[in-house]
């Protein structure tokens, strides 16, 4: 098998687990109803109710499932600029990064346009937190992901946490964007390899 094939597969895999990863988070929060008390009959029950549906809620998942989503993103660009044959710089600077899929894939490709709504049109939820924590590119909202502070610079994440029936909303729709983007990106590979 080419080289580049095989480092392009592995790109797609790895992306692929990251996918799954933040699926499987984000489900649990829908399926917990993202509850973040508890009822019972009595005031312990209640409590030990409270910190079950806290584990399952956006208050605990929102940010590992943001942080493996737009990790597979990440994943999913540097796959699709090997397609193109090209060698990416080895960086985490998704500006970078999305401005070689522009170049390589142009502004008309149906693949240039869903990361490009991925990244620009965002959850409502997510351009809060931007608005909120003043930042303003591409790189620096997935460092936030990452660190709580960077380029001495610290993070509020409050407004992405205790979301209740708003916060399913917002990662019903970012599983719809996910799912969009994972079937066209694997419609790329699937055309590259045949």
């Amino acid at each position: 098998m080419n080289q580049n094939i095989l480092l392009t597969k592995n790109y797609f895999i790895l992306a692929d687990q990251y996918y799954q990863s933040s699926k499987l988070l984000l489900e649990n929060i829908i399926n917990s109803g993202n509850m973040t008390f508890g009822f019972g009959k009595s005031e312990k029950e209640a409590e030990e109710n409270m910190q079950k549906n806290v584990l399952k809620s956006d208050s605990i998942l929102f940010l590992p499932a943001l942080f493996d989503c737009y990790q597979c993103m990440e994943l999913f660009v540097k796959g699709l600029i090997l397609i193109k044959n090209v060698n990416f710089e080895n960086t985490h600077e998704i500006d970078i990064l999305f401005n070689d899929l522009k170049e390589l894939y142009n502004d008309k490709t149906e693949i240039y346009k869903v990361f490009k709504n991925f990244y620009h049109n965002e959850l409502d939820i997510i351009k809060k937190f931007k608005k909120e924590n003043k930042i303003t590119t591409i790189n620096e909202f997935y460092m936030s992901l990452r660190y709580p502070n960077y380029q001495q610079k610290k993070y509020d994440y409050i407004c992405l946490k205790y979301n209740g029936k708003d916060g399913i909303n917002h990662v019903e729709k970012l599983i719809k964007m996910m799912e969009s983007i994972r079937e066209i990106v694997l419609k790329e590979y699937h055309d590259y390899i045949n």
